[in-house]
């Protein structure tokens, strides 16, 4: 888990349309007009579908695991607050899960995306970004 607070020099035309990138190989090139301040955080939060537990069942043949493990980890986002968030393993093919994580991140202000994983694995890449 990753949650610090970090510069972000981003660099880009001013122009209405984003046009072209510019690419600066040292931070002494970048404008100081251009400096943005958040915080991001990057957590696996093993989907249930491939988390084995020790008889070698999986996490997901048990809600009584999985769903609180997952409040317990909505409510650790929450208090870190960071302005974008990737949680990594999010089980994409449970949608109480997925709509659990939504509900609660949306009324936090975030906006959402989710990204599954390729050849159908069922977990995938959630992404929160608070505006």
């Amino acid at each position: 888990m990753l949650a610090r607070r970090m510069p972000c020099r981003l660099a880009r035309p001013c122009v209405p349309r984003l046009t072209r990138r510019f690419w600066f190989q040292s931070l002494d090139q970048w404008p100081d007009n251009l400096l943005a301040d958040f915080s991001v955080m990057t957590h696996n939060i093993h989907c249930p579908a491939h988390k084995r537990l020790p008889d070698g069942t999986r996490e997901a043949s048990n809600p009584n695991l999985y769903i609180p493990r997952n409040q317990r980890i909505l409510e650790m986002l929450r208090r870190k607050a960071c302005e974008i968030i990737c949680l990594q393993e999010m089980w994409v093919d449970n949608q109480e899960l997925v709509a659990m994580y939504r509900s609660a991140l949306e009324e936090a202000g975030y906006q959402i995306n989710i990204t599954p994983r390729t050849n159908a694995r069922g977990d995938g890449l959630m992404t929160a970004v608070s505006p």
